[in-house]
């Protein structure tokens, strides 16, 4: 998956933790951003690679 012009492998995404991917990308990407926008962004990647799907 890329987003903003980063690119994430989804068969290793797919192996870690979610806090796991968290942490471990937090301070490599997306550093324009606040650290809680950075880990929701992250958090939403996470979830798409995985394909969980969110409803109200």
């Amino acid at each position: 998956m890329k987003v903003e012009n980063v690119t994430f492998n989804d068969d290793l995404v797919k192996k870690m933790k979610k806090r796991e991917f968290i942490e471990m990308h937090k301070n490599l990407f997306f550093l324009d951003r606040p650290l809680e926008d950075r880990e929701k962004m992250l958090a939403e990647i996470y979830d798409d690679i995985k394909g969980v799907k969110f409803e109200l």
